[in-house]
């Protein structure tokens, strides 16, 4: 088990429970036992993703990116390049060459300190969660919670 790593919002969690309907409250349990810690008396049990692994708070304030958008258009290059659903061995080594030849190309542009473009939507984006990030503090996490939910709206 571990201590609840900031109490005042485990009991905030705990005070939403009752005002979900019956019928919403294993998807709330799912929640809590999956990313926060199932309570346990006075303590929580580690989660089944601890905080760590999905928590980007530390990666937005530093401006690093938050998503999968780079391995998405990995995927998306990748799938391109193969054309198909069930691909030969030989178009799928040919894929993989074509494939390999594209990373060493972006290995060399990030080597040589080229930038890569984010659209002018996302970079502003990324600008105002830095000024919110900047002025968090914990008492006003619902302040920071909802200016987030207002950048993705």
């Amino acid at each position: 088990t571990t201590r609840c790593m900031d109490p005042p919002h485990c009991r905030k969690l705990q005070l939403l429970r009752p005002l979900h309907p019956q019928d919403e409250r294993p998807l709330l349990s799912y929640f809590e036992s999956t990313w926060i810690g199932q309570p346990v008396g006075g303590r929580r049990l580690a989660p089944t993703f601890p905080h760590h692994m999905w928590n980007v708070l530390d990666r937005a304030s530093t401006g690093s990116t938050r998503t999968t958008n780079s391995l998405e258009a990995f995927h998306h290059t990748f799938n391109a390049l193969i054309s198909c659903q069930h691909p030969t061995v030989w178009k799928l080594l040919l894929a993989l060459e074509q494939q390999q030849n594209l990373t060493e190309d972006t290995l060399v542009r990030i080597q040589r300190g080229d930038s890569f473009r984010t659209s002018a939507k996302e970079t502003k984006r990324n600008e105002k969660l830095a000024t919110l990030l900047s002025n968090y503090t914990r008492p006003n996490a619902g302040n920071l919670l909802r200016g987030v939910a207002y950048n993705y709206m």
